[in-house]
């Protein structure tokens, strides 16, 4: 989990998924209080699976759990 600000945490997100610059703007920018889950395709790359899609995400368990 990574909490931020909206702004900070889209350029970080994107820099971090190795994003070109020149494709930031395709991205709507990451309002305070909201939400996203990313996922790793499987044809490789990211793909966005919510985003405040009105249900909170489930909590990921550990082993422990």
């Amino acid at each position: 989990m990574v909490v931020s600000h909206g702004a900070a945490v889209r350029i970080g997100m994107l820099h971090w998924l190795g994003f070109p610059e020149n494709l930031w703007g395709r991205f709507g920018g990451l309002s305070n209080c909201s939400w996203s889950v990313l996922e790793e395709s499987r044809r490789g790359g990211w793909r966005l699976v919510e985003h405040n899609a009105g249900t909170l995400p489930e909590p990921v368990l550990g082993d422990d759990d």
